[in-house]
């Protein structure tokens, strides 16, 4: 071949080569062949479903799957277009590659090389210039791990010979975004200079936002981290040989979080934190520190420690505390190097409470848990005590096990109110969620709790339960109630369910005593319950409650529309401080327009408190669209009633006041005049301007307001009588003369208050009745003006008496543009008085009468409202007062009051009474929230305390009070050096049988306080202290320490001695050689006894000796020379053996024997009679009457005795007396006679509430009937 042809062969073959490079690099087809080829060039598996445009560009894959092994790459779309021409340049120059739906699954996690050498330098073989790469919709799945969705990466970069610029990298994904922007260089040492923006967005919280950087060399990295937004953090730290050794430290600052900033119903707080750790790799050790302060709450602070090394975790261990000894400790450790992982964690606490604000609903006073085990196989031991102010104190254990399904309660075990509780159950969350739980309980005593329950209960209690679909299905059957309560036999049975459909109440049956209540039925989407309570004796189910009540009710319909019946009858009922003769109630209420509503409700004899109403009573009559309402009250003094008619329209109820009247017994009746349209409900109120005429008197009112909105209240009265304000005023007193008054309160939507008030009364009188001192006041006027604005409150009130006394004050509180709280605004006043005749003082404080004096003030006050800073002078001088229940007279009183400024007021003064003297000095202070605190200090000498016939004492106190809002403190010693106390009763008292019910007489109440006393004061007599009482006389001495605290009895500690006692009995003095009584440090009122008391006849001695304590004596009868029992007591009482006494002499002895022996048997009997559900079962002294006697009413309630039989026998008189009711109108009595023959059989009927039928069988026969008339 010649050189010619040589040169077109080669000619030919590269325009062959350059045609095929055109053809693949310029047409579509050429870009299937190279991606083939590609495909075939790659280990792996390249497809692509359709191709457009050429390599030059643009460039576009459709389908664009790559699969190599477990890993693989799918792309529903690619775009690129790009500058070949740029190659030239040794460039590649991509102006836009686009990437739609990538999904990549990577393989699993394995290890890799853990350390990498960086070379000298990287030398890339061409520039790489980016103007705009994205990706968008990422998928990222490696192994089983949960997959990474990223919505969108775009790219702005340039890769040259010497650095990497990232002009822009942005990031979205579904719950946040970041952008990075820097350079990274390509020569050693690798400079690195990145900075980032980030956004997190989590689900119903705020954004969170940070920025930060990354800099220094691939031999040390440093980063830094500022979080803004929601969460305000700071992070920095470095890595060192990020690609070798890649050890590193971090320090993380948490300045203040608020939690309402990411839930408004969390407690608002600030939370701190500081945390610092270091390692190498995965290894670390953590240090921290955080602290959470509550708004109105002691802080919390906490500490731990946390280390990682080759897969083993230690936390040794975390500490919390908080003010008050609180405490927490958690340490565990977790291993997961090899195998199974396997852990232990130990929690340890102290004195916890929750909430930590405020008053603890929830305390636990220690306890501590331990996990131990794996995932699939761990062991649980749990034991403390948990109480508070909603449930018992008690102290809890429990232990089981569990795996990755569920849960298995081996044993559970409590001892709370005095008894015990133990069970066990299970619970599963895999494969399906069921829960289990048996429970026994015995013994358990609700008065441990709550005082006015006492008992012993028992019970076997089931629980069950199950979630299906969403839906819980759970059982509760409590069964085998039994035990007592307040001294009445309990049984019950319930069992309760719920369901996808709603609540099922099978069966609920408790029975007290002789009163039941049940219930039966089920609420879903139909209503179908029936309730029913029988109690003849209301005291049976309410503690402190009397009288009989019978209620039935029912609940039935369909769930949108039910319909609520209820009947109810009481009679002579009593419930705390409200009682009633009679009780009637027939209720049937309705929901939809077109059903029916009736309340017909009546009241005969109504009291509560100082209230007393004859007759009362409510009727309504309609549907639920339309009632017509109408009330009465009937009292002795006043007659009202109202009569109004409307309906429910949607939420409000919408009506017409059509009369609204009171009518005084004595004074001027009030009608209304007109109608007065009301709206009521759905958040608002409004009622028109309703106006009242009584005489020359007017009175009008007029509401309106919605919820969430504004409101005003204006009211304006002329010529009001002020009698009318006669039942306000203490012990019968009387107000005369007119009020005029014009008020408006007004409220705007944020809950702003102003408003004005001025009123103006007089001339007039105020009398008052002889028990407070008797007398009258006369008055000129009375005016006093109020206005308050969103910043000030101002008030003014003018007193001018007749006779020139004067009260004048003005107050201010706030000032122009003043904001937040009153309490923290200022203060400014003054109070000027000047009384010169004090006898009213007996109307404020009846047990003062005839008080006279001077009382004088000129007080400012400045400050705040929370901590008012008092001035000036107030001071009572030549005063006097008489105390008729102490029967003494105080003289030279008085008392001066001075206020330096300086936030304390001292107080300084005394009185006299007898030859003897009082003072007191202290000072006090103002508090928060209107308080004060003080301390005073009582002293006296010869002070005569008591002058009255029966009683005479004479006191020498040296006492410490002090105040510190609610709670006085009380301490020191009172002296009473001589005293006469004669507490006989007159021959012509008639003495009140204890076994005496007065049907209808108030129960003595324990007035309510707002004090929390605590005292530990101690009396000392002295050796000229006389006592006589129901035949003792003697003196008392020694000394006793008192100490009471809130809640808790008074206790005692000390003695006191009787010295020269002697006690008349049975006609005899008996003479006390020895009597004690010893205060242990238990109550008070039940000191332990240590008496003697002897009678010597002859050469007989015999005596009587009293120990254990005085609400449970313990009596025996001693003798020298030994004796029988009988021959000791008389001669104790007669002088005599038994066998020389006269018969009647024997009964009396024998009467006497019974007085002392019976108080065992009754309270044998007693607790028998519970048992056997009787109401009465007792011993009494009285026999079986030989004639016939008047029959008593039999069957009182559990607790109080019967009437005892009188009896004309001469010889021992002991009778058993067994009764019970068979049903609430029929009781039958047994009684029999212990030491004679004969026995009586009674039958009571309760024809109706006043006519009863009584029949006896016994010694003699009869019938009676019985008319009652109580009182």
């Amino acid at each position: 071949m010649n050189r010619r042809t040589t040169a077109f062969v080669l000619l030919g073959v590269l325009a062959a080569l350059c045609g095929a490079l055109v053809f693949l690099v310029a047409t579509t087809t050429g870009a299937r062949w190279s991606l083939a080829l590609a495909g075939t060039a790659l280990r792996g598996d390249l497809r692509v479903e359709r191709v457009s445009g050429r390599l030059l560009g643009p460039l576009e894959l459709d389908g664009v799957r790559y699969r190599s092994g477990a890993g693989a790459v799918a792309i529903r779309r690619l775009v690129l277009e790009w500058r070949p021409r740029a190659l030239f340049r040794n460039t590649v120059h991509i102006t836009r590659l686009t990437l739609d739906g990538v999904s990549v699954r990577l393989p699993g996690a394995h290890p890799g090389p853990s350390r990498a050498t960086a070379p000298a330098a990287l030398h890339p073989p061409v520039t790489l210039i980016v103007d705009e790469a994205s990706v968008r919709g990422l998928t990222v799945r490696r192994g089983a791990a949960a997959p990474l969705h990223l919505d969108e990466i775009v790219l702005h970069a340039r890769a040259g010979p010497r650095r990497i610029r990232i002009t822009r990298l942005h990031v979205r994904a579904p719950r946040g975004a970041l952008t990075v922007t820097g350079t990274l260089a390509l020569r050693r040492p690798f400079p690195v200079d990145l900075r980032l923006r980030w956004t997190l967005r989590l689900k119903d919280h705020p954004p969170v936002e940070g920025t930060g950087r990354i800099h220094g060399t691939l031999m040390r990295l440093a980063f830094e981290q500022r979080v803004t937004g929601a969460l305000r953090m700071r992070l920095h730290g470095r890595i060192d040989e990020p690609l070798g050794a890649r050890r590193w430290r971090a320090e993380v600052r948490l300045p203040a979080l608020d939690p309402q900033q990411w839930n408004p119903d969390w407690p608002r707080a600030t939370i701190t934190a500081r945390l610092r750790a270091q390692g190498v790799g995965a290894d670390f050790r953590l240090t921290g520190t955080a602290g959470v302060a509550p708004a109105d709450a002691p802080k919390v602070r906490a500490r731990f420690h946390l280390a990682h090394r080759n897969g083993r975790w230690r936390l040794a261990p975390l500490v919390a505390t908080a003010p008050g000894g609180r405490r927490i400790t958690v340490d565990g450790t977790w291993n997961a190097s090899s195998g199974a992982a396997r852990g232990r964690l130990r929690a340890r606490w102290n004195r916890l409470a929750w909430p930590i604000a405020g008053t603890p609903v929830y305390t636990s006073r220690s306890g501590n848990l331990e996990v131990e085990g794996t995932p699939g196989d761990y062991r649980f031991r749990l034991a403390f005590r948990l109480g508070g102010r909603r449930i018992p104190a008690g102290d809890w254990r429990a232990s089981g096990r569990g795996d990755r399904n569920g849960l298995l309660l081996q044993n559970l075990a409590a001892n709370l109110l005095d008894g015990r509780v133990s069970g066990s159950g299970s619970a599963t969350w895999r494969p399906r969620r069921d829960l289990d739980l048996n429970l026994h309980a015995a013994d358990l005593d609700p008065g441990a709790r709550w005082p006015e329950w006492p008992g012993k209960l028992s019970a076997d209690v089931h629980l069950s339960g199950r979630l299906r679909d969403g839906r819980l299905q759970a059982r509760l059957h409590i069964a085998s109630l039994r035990g007592t309560l307040r001294d009445y036999p309990v049984r019950g049975d319930l069992q309760g369910g719920v369901d996808g459909r709603g609540l099922t109440l099978p069966r609920f049956a408790v029975r007290v005593g002789d009163a039941r209540v049940w219930a039966s039925g089920a609420v879903g989407m139909r209503w179908a319950l029936r309730w029913r309570v029988r109690a003849p004796h209301l005291a049976a189910l309410l503690p402190g409650a009397s009288g009989d009540l019978s209620a039935e009710g029912s609940l039935r319909g369909v769930r949108a529309a039910p319909i609520a019946t209820a009947s109810l009858r009481a009679g002579d009922v009593r419930i705390g401080s409200a009682a009633a003769k009679a009780f009637d109630a027939r209720i049937e209420i309705g929901i939809r327009d077109d059903q029916p509503v009736h309340v017909a409700i009546t009241a005969e004899d109504l009291r509560s408190g100082a209230f007393h109403a004859t007759r009362a009573g409510l009727t309504v009559t309609g549907t639920a669209a339309r009632q017509d309402w109408n009330a009465k009250l009937v009292t002795p003094t006043l007659r009202a009633a109202i009569d109004a008619t409307g309906g429910w329209s949607g939420a409000r109820w919408r009506g017409r006041l059509k009369r609204a009247e009171w009518v005084p017994e004595h004074g001027t009746p009030w009608r209304l005049a007109g109608g007065v349209p009301i709206t009521l409900g759905g958040g608002a109120v409004k009622m028109g301007r309703a106006c009242w005429r009584g005489g020359d008197g007017r009175l009008c009112a007029a509401v309106q307001g919605r919820r969430g909105g504004g409101w005003r209240v204006t009211m304006q009265a002329r010529r009001l009588p002020l009698a009318a304000f006669d039942p306000l005023l203490v012990d019968d007193a009387r107000l005369s003369g007119t009020l005029d008054a014009d008020a408006r309160l007004d409220s705007t939507a944020a809950g702003i208050l102003t408003g004005a008030a001025r009123l103006r009364a007089g001339p007039g009188l105020l009398r008052y009745p002889a028990a407070a001192g008797g007398g009258r006041i006369g008055y000129r006027a009375i005016v006093a003006h109020l206005r308050l604005r969103p910043d000030t409150l101002q008030g003014r009130l003018d007193l001018a008496l007749a006779d020139g006394d004067s009260l004048g004050a003005d107050l201010t509180l706030g000032a122009r543009g003043a904001r937040g709280p009153w309490r923290r605004r200022a203060l400014r006043g003054t109070v000027r008085a000047n009384f010169r005749h004090l006898a009213w003082i007996g109307l404020l404080f009846p047990q003062m009468q005839k008080v006279h004096g001077n009382l004088k003030a000129d007080l400012r006050l400045a400050g705040r409202a929370r901590h008012p800073v008092l001035t000036g002078r107030a001071a009572l001088t030549d005063a006097g007062a008489e105390l008729p229940a102490l029967g003494i007279r105080l003289t030279e009183l008085q008392i001066r009051a001075h206020g330096t400024g300086a936030n304390a007021v001292t107080v300084t003064g005394g009185a006299r009474s007898g030859k003897g003297r009082l003072a007191i000095s202290g000072a006090a202070r103002p508090g928060p929230g209107g308080r004060w605190d003080a301390r005073l200090r009582v002293t006296g000498n010869d002070f005569e305390a008591v002058d009255l016939p029966s009683a005479r004492a004479w006191i020498s106190p040296a006492l410490d009070l002090r105040i510190a809002g609610r709670d006085l403190h009380l301490s020191g010693t009172v002296r009473m050096p001589r005293a006469s106390l004669d507490l006989r009763m007159p021959r012509s008292a008639v003495h009140a049988s204890p076994d005496v019910v007065i049907v209808g007489a108030a129960r003595p109440a324990t007035p309510p306080t707002a004090w929390r006393i605590h005292a530990r004061l101690r009396l000392v007599l002295g050796d000229r202290v006389r006592f006589r009482a129901h035949g003792f006389e003697g003196g008392i001495t020694g000394r006793v320490l008192a100490i009471d605290e809130p809640g808790k009895p008074t206790l005692g500690q000390g003695e006191l001695k009787i010295v020269d006692g002697i006690y008349k009995a049975y006609g005899q003095e008996l003479k006390i050689v020895q009597g004690r009584l010893l205060f242990a440090g238990g109550p008070i009122d039940d000191p332990g006894l240590d008496l003697e008391s002897v009678r010597q006849v002859g050469d007989v001695t015999a005596g009587i000796r009293v120990r254990g304590t005085v609400k449970r004596p313990k009596l025996t009868l001693f003798s020298t020379p030994p004796l029988s029992q009988s021959d000791i007591l008389s001669y104790f009482l007669l002088g005599r053996p038994v066998d020389q006494a006269s018969a009647a002499q024997g009964a009396a002895l024998s009467n006497a024997a019974t007085s002392l022996g019976l108080g065992g048997a009754n309270l044998l009997l007693g607790r028998l009679g519970s048992l056997l559900d009787l109401q009465e079962a007792q011993i009494e002294s009285g026999g079986i009457p030989t004639t016939p006697a008047p029959p008593t009413v039999p069957g009182p309630p559990p607790g109080v005795a019967n009437a005892g039989t009188s009896s004309a026998t001469s010889g021992p008189s002991a009778s058993l007396v067994l009764g019970k009711y068979l049903s609430p109108r029929l009781y039958v009595q047994y009684t029999t006679s212990l030491f004679q023959p004969g026995n009586i059989f009674r039958v009571r009927y309760k024809l109706s509430r006043r006519w009863s039928m009584v029949t006896e069988t016994g010694v003699e026969s009869g019938i009676d009937f019985l008319y009652m008339i109580e009182r």
